[in-house]
């Protein structure tokens, strides 16, 4: 019994370290690789990287993401207006889904001319749903 409290430590601080290298490592794998899209909705910056249905927010200009979050990756529409969906949650406070979106065919609407990229469902802005 005298030695279960030392074990049972040793062995959460194994975990969380191992978390820890793991997350480190996805970065790293991650800043090797282009970019598919990268872009800034204040306070936030989504970044995606190819083949990844991973989806790396930073927030304020940090260097280590604020949030490593897994999304639903679809593709939509057809020929020039195909796109790539990204769905995802950004946590335990915001349960509101987030979907963003490359930009493709508008119709009659123009996006603006810096525009990389569409946010759908953005608690934390009034108006502004592009990310440059």
């Amino acid at each position: 019994m005298k030695y279960f409290l030392p074990t049972f430590i040793t062995l959460i601080l194994s975990i969380l370290l191992t978390t820890v290298a793991n997350a480190n490592h996805q970065q790293q794998q991650a800043d090797k690789t282009p970019v598919v899209l990268e872009c800034s909705l204040p306070p936030f910056t989504f970044t995606v990287y190819p083949s990844s249905s991973t989806v790396y927010i930073h927030k304020l200009n940090k260097q280590n993401p604020t949030y490593i979050r897994q999304a639903k990756v679809s593709r939509e529409g057809s020929g020039v207006c195909r796109h790539s969906v990204w769905t995802f949650y950004m946590g335990v406070h915001m349960e509101v889904p987030i979907t963003v979106r490359e930009l493709a065919c508008w119709g009659e609407m123009d996006p603006p001319e810096n525009a990389k990229a569409y946010v759908d469902t953005v608690p934390w802005t009034r108006n502004e749903h592009f990310c440059y």
